[in-house]
């Protein structure tokens, strides 16, 4: 594709802007004196506010453009492990993060569940999928995160000599040899591909009984028991689920399965997504990272397979339970709200993942010896929880929109998605020196920069920001400043779901959307 001019680039904003009530309000003033807010006369290009009919305020969806997720909040050492193991692979940390949540969640296993009421009680099970094309980083941060789970495998070879040894990883994708290994590994497995093209080709395959392998997925994700009769051998029984899945896949791939059947068949608001931009790492960067690493996450995994087995379920804390029960109410009341019956279900869903998550959580603070054994799950984690369990809603069904709407996004708009998201890993500072240097291009041409910046300018988006010489000398220069997203702004209240009464606020995930 060629570098877009000015026009071009006003031109496709049009296809950016719709009249979504849950996008991000802006103001955009007319033009003055006939001329644009770049100073560009009015007669020879239009600034994509004068290409807007109704002058005034107009709506820009915010849903497209990517969110970091709240790392830093997360325990120790899930920040330290997640930042050192993107830095290592050359990718976004939210890849690291999506796949290493249910590698640790597997890691607890079914060691411990959680009692979220007297009839409720929650594991802690997740499915992830990692999208990124190829050369994103899926593989080397796959490959990091299951190397130790690996290395704890070999060790348990070893030490079972003619015994069958134990098993923590599982990447056969038939629901067969699924049952045959959760029957002999109760403890939890973690489904594993760094490209799960296998695993989603599954889902339309037909087995005896009439269940396709969606279903069967549903139902391991629900911790069901699994009952399965061979003619020639003895049946097979598992009293409870527990395999967590962690996988990478392009997002064509994907792309091909999410049709209405997919949605309908109940699988998909289950599995958490993230689809980030990509990022780059120099060698000298990867090989710092990589040692630490390994050492990290080996200790942690080593740890929660430590935690002593409990068959009673561990309670929260009156304070877990009164957030936890003020954020579900408010989730509940935002799912019947909702017209969009696949978001509808994903909000169900995180109900679910919320206590998973908080478990998962109390547990890294029991193999850090920060949490005595038997205490409950206090409002911290839960906190956490609801924290991390609220960006993958938004960034599910933010993956979930652009998947589906590939057909009809131009390749222009898809760039200009990509060049916010750019913005954003910049620390939402860019000036047009930098992104000549960061995209191809437009290393021709320092204009095209500064032109592509502007129609976010002139979109009310951001704006510039001029810089001065410091001391040491220097020219003046300015820089392009991503104004704050919808989300952006909101106080760490707001972030777990309270007013500043104290009272539980909207989500942000669906405050406007219904």
């Amino acid at each position: 594709m060629s570098a877009l001019t000015h026009e071009e680039w006003s031109k496709e904003w049009r296809d950016f802007i719709t009249p979504d009530p849950g996008g991000h309000k802006i103001d955009v003033p007319p033009p003055v004196n006939g001329k644009s807010h770049s100073g560009a006369n009015s007669d020879s290009a239009k600034t994509p506010a004068e290409s807007i009919e109704n002058e005034g305020s107009v709506t820009v969806t915010a849903h497209d453009v990517f969110q970091e997720p709240p790392t830093d909040s997360l325990p120790t050492p899930v920040p330290e492990i997640t930042r050192s193991i993107a830095q290592a692979a050359g990718c976004h940390p939210a890849m690291v993060l999506t796949m290493l949540l249910p590698a640790l969640g597997s890691a607890v296993g079914s060691r411990r569940t959680i009692e979220v009421t007297p009839a409720w009680n929650e594991h802690s099970m997740i499915f992830a999928l990692a999208l990124g094309e190829s050369g994103s980083g899926k593989t080397p941060a796959h490959n990091a995160i299951i190397a130790p789970f690996a290395e704890v495998e070999r060790g348990w070879i070893e030490q079972a000599k003619n015994e069958e040894p134990r098993e923590l990883l599982l990447n056969d994708a038939t629901m067969e040899s699924v049952i045959d290994v959760m029957q002999a590994n109760p403890g939890g497995l973690l489904m594993h591909r760094d490209e799960g093209k296998v695993w989603i080709s599954g889902f339309d395959r037909y087995r005896k009984g009439g269940k396709t392998d969606m279903q069967n997925w549903c139902s391991v994700w629900s911790a069901q028991p699994f009952k399965v009769h061979r003619r020639t051998s003895d049946p097979i029984r598992v009293q409870r689920a527990n395999v967590s899945i962690s996988m990478g896949i392009q997002p064509d791939l994907l792309a091909r399965v999410l049709d209405d059947d997919a949605f309908d068949g109940g699988l998909l608001p289950r599995i958490l997504m993230a689809w980030p931009p990509e990022r780059r790492t120099s060698m000298r960067q990867k090989r710092a990272a990589g040692r630490a690493r390994s050492e990290t996450l080996l200790t942690l995994v080593r740890a929660l397979l430590s935690i002593p087995h409990d068959d009673n379920p561990t309670p929260m804390t009156p304070d877990a339970v009164d957030i936890f029960d003020k954020w579900c109410d408010a989730a509940d009341d935002r799912a019947r709200e909702c017209d969009d019956k696949r978001r509808r279900g994903l909000i169900q869903k995180s109900t679910n993942y919320v206590p998973r998550v908080a478990l998962l959580f109390h547990c890294i603070g029991i193999a850090n010896v920060e949490i005595q054994d038997d205490a409950p799950v206090d409002a911290t984690a839960i906190l956490q929880a609801i924290e991390i369990v609220e960006w993958f809603e938004r960034e599910t069904w933010r993956c979930w929109r652009l998947l589906t709407t590939a057909s009809t996004e131009t390749e222009s708009s898809r760039e200009i998605r990509r060049l916010i998201e750019l913005i954003q890993s910049e620390g939402g500072s860019i000036t047009p020196r930098q992104l000549q240097r960061r995209r191809h291009k437009y290393r021709a041409r320092v204009e095209l920069a500064e032109s592509a910046l502007q129609s976010l300018v002139d979109l009310g988006l951001g704006e510039w920001v001029h810089r001065t010489p410091t001391s040491n000398g220097g020219a003046p220069s300015h820089a392009f400043h991503l104004s704050p997203g919808p989300t952006d702004g909101d106080s760490d209240r707001t972030q777990r779901g309270e007013s500043e009464s104290g009272e539980l606020a909207p989500s942000p995930l669906e405050e406007g959307e219904a």
